[in-house]
């Protein structure tokens, strides 16, 4: 036991430093991977789970991060750095309550730390709170921090206050102490600028561009003292700009697309406010501006439905309302109309009596359904990075059985053993498709037609040979052959799972033509060896009833609830497929693309936040796709 226990500790050690090694190279989802097995070989190893939160961090999975910060600080609660970084998570949680708790305790145990107060000071001054973040920057000061960040954060608090003679000095103070740092000449620039001296302001910004012309801040912000100048052309090349060089910058499209709609370019601004809801699906404001651009370029229908989605996210819009009234009485709906108008002018009393707690969730709330990715990552600087690389954003494939599996990717093996009449009880699955093994499939078809011509077929040949007719989508020869196979042994197993995966394969064929023919016929494209009322209501009865069979078979078989699941979805069933992917799970706890079904079914049905989860499990356990969905959907709960 001694030698194991040796061992062991040398494997934990042994990956816990090729994850550190991965992570200095900025590879973080081969260092996840490493801290995975640390983790499996010692799951009380808190730095494991420490490192494998700040992995998770750089690939914006913020939920993933702050579950695995709170494992660490759950094993060893008496490191700073613990509470401190879990706070710079839930900052982008928008969990403000948490992430203050987390700095006091850091605080607690490291209390002249100028780092905890300087970070501490920003979420204050976002809130707003600016006597308290002036206060945390003293203290910052105090405690010798040797950067220039507290003269920022203090300066822009007190420009908040009106007090803007000590906010330039603040900001004057922090250019001589780091004059290479162009942030502050950028905070400078928007502080003269907000102070309507437009011209000192555009030249701190044209300083940044002239020490670095790729700087996507000062283009921004230059845009913006352009268009508020009403420069619109110089406005338009700027945000053009930062839109090159950072295609994920939400807030550049929101401000090129009022641009395009005070310009009257209709079709520029829609298309401008689709991406920014690409970006922010969820961003009440998008919707609003995208209703009333709508609105003036008369798609009446359009303009209700974007209005309908704010005041189903935020209630309390009351402008939402007054403009659906006014798009109502364009379409003679008197009565909604005067309903709407009636609503808009209840919210606006009784925003005169609302208490200090309730205005202040509220404005959480608002801030999470108004806050834009302002990513100004450069193309350059992210496309090395997973969660930029978009993603089509639909379920991961079924799993079937592979006859090839030397040359299959994602194989993985399902144990048979006295659950099947099969002459083996390891079964190789996989749900990856090799386009290249076109030519090998057609050999082994040939190969069994000739054994079954010359020794006759058996349960296992029909099938096989059924399973290699349906990856050619032969379904005609493929039913045939299950038929035959099921008549000689009514009771194997992959038999029953490989029929129903034929039958799920098929009706996903159809779904994509349906989808690519926007609900038109489809018969000529469909492929001409196709079995007939395929799409019939019966034909999801044999489907289900086949999958079902497989489980009464074998109850624990994990891919048949998660190949069950799909066809549950392609039927429209969300809930049964939610059902089988949770049992999925049960029986097989690393199986990562049961999780990115379940959280991308989750998201589909607006339960964002578990749906969250679920996508970060499923990157933890490789799927990288995971990260853009993320990035899209999770970074704003």
């Amino acid at each position: 036991m001694i030698i194991l226990s040796c061992i062991n500790a040398q494997h934990k050690d042994s990956y816990l430093q090729l994850g550190k090694f991965e992570l200095k190279k900025g590879h973080f989802t081969e260092a996840i991977e490493k801290f995975n097995v640390a983790i499996r070989i010692e799951p009380y190893l808190y730095d494991a789970y420490f490192l494998r939160a700040y992995a998770k961090d750089q690939l914006d999975d913020y939920n993933g991060a702050e579950q695995d910060y709170s494992k660490a600080i759950s094993l060893f609660p008496y490191q700073a750095q613990m509470f401190f970084y879990r706070a710079r998570i839930r900052d982008k949680l928008f969990n403000f309550n948490g992430e203050f708790e987390d700095y006091q305790k850091a605080l607690d145990l490291d209390p002249t730390n100028g780092s905890i107060y300087v970070d501490r000071a920003v979420t204050l001054l976002y809130l707003h709170q600016y006597e308290a973040t002036i206060r945390d920057c003293n203290k910052a000061v105090n405690f010798k921090y040797k950067y220039e960040n507290p003269y920022l954060i203090r300066g822009a608090a007190e420009f908040g206050l009106k007090k803007y003679k000590e906010a330039i000095n603040d900001y004057n103070i922090a250019i001589k102490n780091n004059p290479k740092n162009t942030s502050s000449y950028i905070q400078r620039g928007i502080s003269l600028s907000t102070l309507n001296l437009k011209d000192s302001a555009l030249k701190d910004f044209n300083y940044v561009l002239q020490i670095d012309t790729l700087n996507t801040f000062a283009l921004y912000y230059r845009g913006i003292v352009n268009a508020e100048d009403k420069k619109n052309a110089e406005a338009l090349k700027d945000f053009n700009r930062v839109i090159e060089l950072a295609p994920y910058n939400a807030s550049a499209f929101f401000n090129r697309a009022m641009l395009k709609g005070n310009s009257n370019d209709f079709t520029g601004a829609l298309e401008d406010y689709n991406m920014v809801l690409t970006l922010n699906p969820d961003n009440i404001i998008a919707y609003f501006n995208r209703g009333g651009i709508r609105y003036k370029n008369h798609d009446f229908k359009g303009a209700i439905k974007d209005y309908n989605k704010v005041v189903e996210l935020f209630p309390e819009f009351a402008d939402a309302y007054y403009n659906r009234s006014l798009i109502k009485l364009e379409l003679k709906d008197k009565e909604g109309a005067k309903e709407d108008y009636k609503k808009a002018l209840e919210i606006k009393k009784q925003k005169y009596s609302q208490d200090d707690a309730m205005e202040f969730s509220e404005g959480i709330r608002l801030m999470k359904l108004t806050t834009f990715s302002d990513d100004f990552n450069t193309k350059e600087e992210s496309k090395e990075k997973v969660q930029y690389k978009l993603t089509d954003v639909r379920l991961k494939p079924i799993y079937s059985k592979t006859l090839l599996p030397e040359s299959s990717k994602g194989v993985r093996i399902y144990d048979a053993c006295g659950k099947l009449h099969y002459n083996s009880s390891l079964i190789s699955l996989s749900n990856v498709i090799d386009s290249t093994e076109g030519k090998k499939v057609k050999k082994r078809i040939e190969l069994l037609d000739s054994i079954i011509t010359k020794e006759g077929g058996n349960a296992n040949r029909y099938m096989e040979r059924a399973i290699l007719y349906s990856s050619e989508q032969h379904y005609n020869q493929a039913f045939s052959d299950y038929d035959k196979s099921m008549a000689i042994d009514s009771n194997n197993i992959m038999t029953y799972f490989s029929r129903a995966n034929t039958r799920t394969k098929y009706l996903e064929l159809l779904h994509s033509f349906d989808e690519e023919n926007s609900g038109t016929s489809t018969l000529s494209k469909i492929p001409v060896d196709v079995p007939k009322q395929i799409n019939s209501d019966n034909n999801y009865s044999l489907l289900i009833s086949d999958y079902t069979k497989t489980l009464e078979l074998d109850s624990t078989m994990t891919f048949a609830y998660y190949n069950r699941a799909n066809a549950k979805f392609l039927m429209g069933d969300y809930k049964g497929a939610l059902s089988d992917l949770s049992k999925s799970i049960i029986f097989d706890s690393s199986l990562p693309d049961a999780y990115y079904n379940r959280g991308i079914i989750r998201i589909f049905l607006d339960d964002v936040v578990n749906g969250c989860y679920d996508l970060s499990k499923a990157g933890e356990l490789g799927v990288l796709d995971s990260y853009n969905v993320m990035k899209r959907y999770c970074s704003k709960l």
